[in-house]
This record gives C-alpha cells, structure tokens and sequence, in this order.
C-alpha cells in the first residue's frame, strides 16, 4: 500500500524558520495533479509529481499555532480527472517559489467527473510557532465557490434558458405572423391592381378546419405541411 497524507518539504521547512524570524509567508499558489509516489522521499520533492491543474483557496488565517485555510479543485475539463496529489507553493526570499506542502492521496484517488458541478475541497493546517506570524496570499482567492455560490449560478443558469426559450418561441410564432399577413396582402393587391379572370383562392395551414389532409405531415407550429 502506498503512502498517504501531507508532509512539510525540505524547502518548506527552511522557509517556515526564516518566517518565524520574522519573515512573511507568501502562498503563491496551489496545484492539483495524477502523479503517485513510487520510492520518492515526500520531503525532498520540489515540484508535483505529475502536475495538472491549479486550484484556488480561501485566504489563509493564523488560529493559534497554525495557518489555516481551505483549497479547491473544480474539473472544468470534458473527461474525468483522477486526483493524486497536490502541493501548496510559496515564495522564499531567498530561493524564489518553493513547494513548501505536499499531499498525497495513495490509493485512495479521487475521481473528480468533468463538469462544475463536481469541486474538492481539503482543509490545510501547517503549524508554526508565533502567533504574529504575517501571512498572504498571492493568487485571487475569490475564484474560490462554495456550494451556495454554486447553486446560485445553476440557478441563474437555468433561468436564462428558460429566458432564451421562451424568446425562440415568441421569434416563431411572429414570423408565422409575418408570413400569414404577407399572404393576406398579396391577396388584396392581386384582388385591387391585377386583372384576375381565373377564381383565386387561399389556404391558411393555421389549422385544418374545411381541409382534407391525404399526404404529408401538418406542423403545426409553423403552420404547414411537411413531406
């Protein structure tokens, strides 16, 4: 069985004294990826072993003797993404960004299906010893959707459909309008200016009635036969 849980990395670990020296930490951002440990010491990593996508996160809080705060990762993708690590990156003044928390899942992936509506999140609790400690963090954090935000959006969603549905409709039965006034006053001026010796006639497919159907199909909607 594969390994499982979080580790602070070697990195991560030298930048956490220089913070508690009086140093600020600067999350930089966050990644998702598929890579699985084989033999790899979690604490030398410098990188995701397989990195895929980046995720957002809440703004980081110091409770006590830890900074706390939660990250996300939300397939926006079209096919199923197996989750299997992730890392937290900051920024060391000395060494530029720096993987300073790793995560693995070991064999308990996560299959996250493609689509919004499918979002992970994990809390992150990484530990210090100051409770002056100055934390920030460098990407937007407002990308970040909880499941009310998300309902909300469904919501809006479904409403703008059912918006453009309804426009689609009322666009139809004007042009059937349109084309049945067109008849009616080609008719009249056929009937004024043209010299007419044969008995004109009309036919309105706006319904049946006085019609005997014997071939096609009556659409109803757009008020003809159809073969």
């Amino acid at each position: 069985m594969s390994e499982y849980g979080f580790v602070i990395t070697n990195q991560g670990r030298a930048l956490l004294t220089k913070v508690l020296a009086g140093g600020k930490l600067n999350i930089t951002r966050v990644m998702f990826g598929d890579g699985k440990l084989s033999g790899q010491d979690p604490k030398a990593l410098i990188e995701l072993i397989s990195p895929k996508e980046a995720g957002t996160a809440t703004i980081p809080v110091v409770q006590e003797e830890s900074v706390v705060f939660t990250i996300q990762y939300q397939n926006t993708g079209q096919s199923m993404f197996v989750l299997n690590e992730y890392g937290i990156f900051a920024d060391d003044p000395d060494e530029g960004e720096i993987l300073l928390y790793y995560a693995t899942l070991g064999d308990y992936p996560q299959y996250v299906m493609p689509g919004l509506g499918d979002i992970r999140r994990f809390p992150v609790s990484i530990a210090i010893s100051a409770n002056d400690v100055s934390v920030t963090l460098a990407f937007d954090a407002s990308a970040f959707v909880t499941t009310a935000d998300f309902g909300a959006f469904l919501d809006l969603a479904q409403q703008t459909v059912q918006i453009a549905n309804e426009a689609k409709q009322a666009v139809t039965a004007m042009e059937n309008q349109i084309a049945q006034n067109t008849s009616k006053i080609n008719t009249l001026w056929d009937a004024v200016f043209n010299d007419i010796t044969t008995n004109p006639f009309q036919i309105s497919f706006g319904d049946l009635q006085g019609v005997t159907l014997s071939a096609g199909v009556w659409n109803e909607t757009l008020h003809r036969l159809e073969c």
